[in-house]
């Protein structure tokens, strides 16, 4: 049995010590008053204390992976750019866990994934019609061997899947490519977004996510941008 404290528990579900007060109150939580202080069953506290919200359009997606290195968005309206500043003004201000949720489901389109098998991984992360993210990005500062991660024009994609063997994953799964619409600004002889390489950090697994996480607030911590 692992318990933990009020100020703890309130870090963990983005919410502040008063309302985790409250849901003791309430008996939400299995918790114990042990010298003076709340002790909280950390197997009580709900998985997440608030929904991530709706994915954002393709199009908003990429403006706030955009936003995120300081590039002001193209093809946005001023309203549009003024709502998806306001939306990482926020985001920037949430606990780390929380933020990741809310990214994970913001940023849900900003690519179509594909699980694939190459007999030559290595050689996609040098091609240029190919931009690493995620676990094979150096930003991330994993080190994962023959494994391919990263994102693609869709209109690459054909010639990619030529060039590289690309066919889909029967258990030997070592790409993971994330197909982006042609119709958007980016392209991938750009690094992606920092923001990007957290959010496909978050979206692999629990030591990838407290990957993300470390790598969130370093970022995040430099402010509104």
């Amino acid at each position: 049995m692992v318990r933990i404290s009020v100020p703890e528990a309130a870090a963990q579900q983005g919410v502040s010590s008063a309302r985790i007060r409250a849901m003791i109150d309430a008996g939400q939580l299995d918790a114990e008053m042990v010298a003076g202080r709340w002790l909280i069953e950390a197997g009580s506290l709900p998985s997440s204390s608030r929904r991530a919200g709706q994915p954002y359009s393709p199009r908003i997606a990429w403006a706030l992976l955009s936003l995120a290195e300081d590039r002001p968005p193209q093809r946005l309206s001023p309203d549009e750019l003024s709502r998806v500043r306001r939306r990482w003004r926020k985001v920037l201000g949430e606990q780390p866990g929380h933020a990741l949720e809310i990214l994970q489901s913001a940023l849900a389109r900003r690519g179509r994934t594909l699980r694939l098998s190459s007999p030559e991984a290595d050689g996609l992360l040098s091609d240029p019609r190919f931009a690493p993210s995620g676990r094979s990005d150096p930003r991330s500062g994993m080190n994962v061997r023959d494994f391919a991660e990263g994102y693609a024009d869709e209109q690459d994609l054909s010639d990619l899947e030529l060039d590289h063997f690309l066919v889909p994953a029967r258990g030997n799964e070592n790409v993971l490519l994330r197909v982006v619409p042609a119709d958007l600004e980016w392209r991938a002889r750009e690094a992606v977004s920092w923001l990007a390489v957290v959010v496909d950090l978050a979206d692999a697994g629990p030591r990838e996510r407290q990957q993300a996480a470390s790598l969130w607030t370093a970022r995040a911590n430099g402010g509104v941008r």
